[in-house]
This record gives C-alpha cells, sequence and structure tokens, in this order.
C-alpha cells in the first residue's frame, strides 16, 4: 500500500510547482521554508481578500493551499491542507476554519495538462505489447483497477489540485488522511527512483519530477490571517411599539457566534436599566434570526429598552438604547385571577397605566349584583386580593372598570 501510495504520488505530480519551486535542479532539495506574512484579523463569517503572490511563474496554473497553522497533517510534515481556492477571495468558514484560528494561504503552481498525458498513457500506452495497465499492475497491484474505482478513467477526470488531494486520501488506503503541501513536496523528491520503476511509454521518466526552491512565482510567500471571534450578535434591527396595555419589543441578528442568550433590559431615565426578561439566541448563525418579547407591565410615559447580549463565557455586548411611549388612555389590562376555581379569596393581577384607581362589581349569573368595591391603582402591576368567603356556591361574574377599559372574568366559587 505504501509502494502504491507512493508511485500514485509520483504519477500525479510530475508537472506540479510549489510557490518558489520551479523544475530546475534533480536532487533532494527538502521541503519549502517560508515566513509567513500576517496581513490582518478578520471575523469569522468576513470575506478575505487574496493578495496576488503568484502573477508570474513557469507553470500555467496557480492554486492557493489554505491551511491553519497548528492543525497538522497526518503526513507529520505540515499543517493539513483545509482546500484549494483559485478566487481572489474567501470566506474562511466553508472550509471549517474557527474563531481564533490563523488560516494561511500559499500559492501552488501546477500544470495540469503533463499530468492528465501521464494518466493517458497509462490507461492507453503499451509496453511489450502489452497494456501498460497490466505492467504498472505487476509492480503495484490493481493500480488501474483502483483509478477507475476513484473515477478516474483518462487524464481528462483530473481538473485541479481538490481532485489530485481526493487521490491521495483515497489511495493512502486511509480516506481520513491528510497532506500538508510540505509533505507532499518531501515526497516527490524521495520518490525520484520510483520513476525508473517505470518505462516512458507508461509516464515514468519523460517528464521531469525534479523540484528546488528558485522563486519561481511572484513573492513565494505564504500569507496569514488572524480569524477574531466576532461581536456576539450582528443586530440589523432592533424596534418598540406601544401597544393597549403592553411594548412589543422586536429584533433582528444577521449573525451570531458564540450567543447564549439575550436580556431585555428596561429603564425609566435612559440610565439606570434592569432586567425585565430573557429570550434565548441561537449560539452560531449566518442567517437572519427574528426575536420578539412582550412587555406585559411597561412604565407609565417614557420607557428605556435596551438588549444585552450574552455569550457562553459570560462576555456581554449592549445594543442602541429604544425609548416608546406608554400613554394612560391606553387603559389597563387584566392579566390574571385566580384561582378558579376558589374557595376563599380571588387574587387578581392588573398593570395600570394611572393612579386613578379601579371599580370593581361581581353578579351571579342572573345578573343580580352582590358586592361592589373600588381599589387604588399605582403605575405598573397592582396586586388584588378580593374576600369571596360570603358568596354561596356557584357561577359568577367579576367586572373591573374605569373611564376607559371594561375587563370581565367569570369564575365558580365552590
Amino acid at each position: 500500500m505504501i509502494l502504491f501510495r507512493r508511485t500514485l504520488i509520483l504519477l500525479l505530480s510530475c508537472a506540479f510547482a510549489l510557490a518558489g519551486f520551479a523544475q530546475t535542479n534533480c536532487g533532494n532539495s527538502g521541503a519549502p521554508t517560508f515566513v509567513p506574512t500576517l496581513t490582518g484579523a478578520y471575523d469569522l463569517g468576513e470575506t478575505l481578500p487574496i493578495p496576488n503572490l503568484a502573477s508570474t511563474g513557469p507553470t500555467p496554473t496557480v492554486e492557493y493551499a489554505i491551511t491553519v497553522q497548528g492543525n497538522p497533517a497526518t503526513d507529520g510534515y505540515g499543517d493539513a491542507i483545509l482546500g484549494f481556492t483559485t478566487a481572489s477571495s474567501f470566506s474562511p468558514a466553508d472550509y471549517g476554519v474557527q474563531a481564533g484560528d490563523r488560516v494561511c494561504l500559499q500559492p501552488v503552481g501546477y500544470d495540469l495538462v503533463q499530468v492528465q498525458n501521464m494518466i493517458d498513457q497509462i490507461f492507453n500506452g503499451t509496453f511489450f505489447f502489452q497494456p501498460c495497465c497490466n505492467f504498472v499492475g505487476l509492480v503495484v497491484p490493481d493500480f488501474c483497477p483502483n483509478l477507475i474505482a476513484g473515477g478516474i478513467t483518462s487524464g481528462s477526470d483530473i481538473q485541479d489540485l481538490g481532485d489530485v488531494l481526493d487521490l491521495l486520501a483515497i489511495f493512502s488506503g486511509n480516506p481520513n488522511s491528510t497532506v500538508s503541501v510540505n509533505g507532499f513536496i518531501r515526497e516527490v523528491d524521495t520518490l525520484n527512483v520510483d520513476a525508473a520503476d517505470l518505462p516512458a511509454p507508461c509516464g515514468g521518466n519523460s517528464v521531469p519530477i525534479c523540484y528546488a526552491v528558485a522563486g519561481s512565482l511572484t513573492a513565494g510567500r505564504i500569507v496569514c490571517y488572524d480569524i477574531t471571534i466576532p461581536l456576539s450578535i450582528e443586530l440589523s434591527n432592533f424596534d418598540v411599539v406601544a401597544e393597549r396595555s403592553t411594548m412589543e419589543l422586536s429584533w433582528t441578528t444577521l449573525s451570531e457566534a458564540n450567543n447564549d442568550y439575550f436580556a431585555v433590559e428596561r429603564s425609566m431615565d435612559g440610565i439606570d436599566f434592569v432586567e425585565i426578561g430573557q429570550v434565548l439566541g441561537v449560539g452560531d448563525s449566518f442567517i437572519p434570526t427574528f426575536y420578539n418579547y412582550v412587555d406585559r407591565a411597561p412604565l407609565y410615559g417614557n420607557n428605556y429598552y435596551r438588549l444585552a447580549s450574552y455569550d457562553y463565557e459570560g462576555n456581554v455586548n449592549y445594543s442602541e438604547i429604544k425609548v416608546a411611549k406608554w400613554e394612560s388612555d391606553m387603559g389597563f389590562e387584566l392579566l390574571t385571577v385566580g384561582p378558579n376555581p376558589t374557595k376563599g379569596d380571588l387574587e387578581v393581577i392588573i398593570n395600570s397605566p394611572n393612579t386613578n384607581g379601579i371599580s370593581y362589581q361581581i353578579q351571579d349569573i342572573t345578573g343580580r349584583m352582590i358586592q361592589t368595591g373600588f381599589v387604588e391603582s399605582v403605575i405598573g402591576l397592582n396586586n388584588y386580593s378580593l374576600d369571596v368567603n360570603g358568596l354561596n356556591n356557584g357561577l359568577y361574574i367579576l367586572t373591573f372598570r374605569n373611564e376607559k377599559t371594561i375587563e370581565n372574568f367569570k369564575f365558580i366559587r365552590n
């Protein structure tokens, strides 16, 4: 299996040139050593620009190998290749990069035409009147069948470095293996001698595979970006609307990172805030997420609100402050009455916009007035206990009223 993998690397890699490498010398040049150049810090989810590191060179095609520093490949020769890109920009999140990583780009020059020609030679060539596949099979058993099983039946099936990277994983005998750029070059350097095992008609030494540090690609260096932990949320809007007896809060996030929950905070002066509720976040997201919260006991007059987003480590970010006015002519709201049925007192909670007080009455199902009364009110929540111990068992209607509002509630005395 090791010989098979090495021979495959030899066959598929004959025309590759790493940034800073050219097909100029034969001999063991070793792996390249470049000092990474840090270009800046970016939030996870941002699109990163790719500087033109390889504008010229001896190879017709250049791709950029994407790696993360400190994420070693299983070949033991450097950081694992996460993927390749030919674009002028890329998104680290698309390649599994995490916040806190340092992602690096390294230009790799190559000539697919020569690689494709070698694969075609293996499938179509002959040596001593035998198909090259048969001959190669004597050196590496099932070489061509394994290529076919991997979807390779001709040179045209190899289109880019991603195809080569997949092939290396398939034919290494471990689909989960990973390869570094330096490890790839080292293997090519050490496997030059294996080319002698294949005759020229079957894709042998017809194309040199020697590499040397020659600065053949412009700059010939690695660029890196620090991927920072973004703000826990990217808030696109935050609105507060006054309703009859409540305040309706709504907000939208465009992205979230490590976002545990939102604390909804309220103030009467825009300075001193208290938490009045919580809404769970989604953790990590790069799509819009919509939220809402209902303040069922707003303050009379101006209500100031802000959102505090907490991550899983307890770090907090605050939104801008929104203000909305709750007017007294919006009336009161009967929030709860209970227990129902009741054997004694009724516990009542009312949200009042003013201090005008609220009258109440209790009627039986025939409409006969049983009890009347008046309760004082404060702005906000009001808790009352109504004594109904003197009522006979049966169904009753409790009514609260002021100049703006009438609220009815049916209860059972048993």
